[in-house]
């Protein structure tokens, strides 16, 4: 996470439209209780390969710790962070993740923050993603919610594959 930190502070600092999203797996424990850390290891393998796809050229994302991760999106205004994590969550939802015959549909909760200030910092940007994840993981998880401003404005759900929002 240190390179990408200072790849961040580096190359995008003075850019405005610039956007972060944090990914927190839903339940992983289940998978590594019945498969042990490996069967979690091939889950996390996949979700960062899901991820890959779904990013463009100039976004960047990595494994933030545990099963957490942090994508950033340059030159992208929040909305079209949330676009992005919404169709990564949808895709895990269509395409469940299989370890021998068993099948799991396997989610995400996800926060996403946005530069509001040039005087932000990439830790700023990180810890209010954070602070968003963990309010979609309250709001029952497998959901999105955006923060503007250090306060939660739209909460996006994913069910079926689908996603829907509800804006604040």
């Amino acid at each position: 996470m240190g390179l990408m930190r200072g790849k961040f502070l580096l190359h995008y600092q003075p850019i405005i439209d610039i956007a972060v999203g944090m990914l927190d797996l839903d339940n992983l424990k289940r998978i590594n209780d019945r498969h042990g850390h490996e069967g979690g290891d091939q889950v996390l393998k996949w979700v960062g390969s899901l991820v890959r796809q779904n990013l463009r050229v100039s976004d960047f994302a990595g494994r933030y710790g545990g099963d957490e991760f942090v994508i950033v999106f340059p030159f992208t205004p929040v909305e079209g962070a949330s676009d992005c994590v919404a169709r990564i969550l949808c895709n895990m939802h269509k395409n469940p993740f299989h370890i021998g015959t068993e099948g799991y549909t396997v989610s995400c909760s996800a926060g996403i923050s946005s530069l509001t200030s040039p005087e932000m910092t990439a830790d700023d940007l990180i810890r209010h993603a954070d602070r968003a994840l963990y309010e979609a993981k309250r709001e029952g998880r497998n959901c999105i919610v955006v923060e503007r401003m250090g306060k939660p404005i739209q909460v996006r759900r994913v069910d079926e594959g689908r996603s829907y929002g509800d804006k604040r």
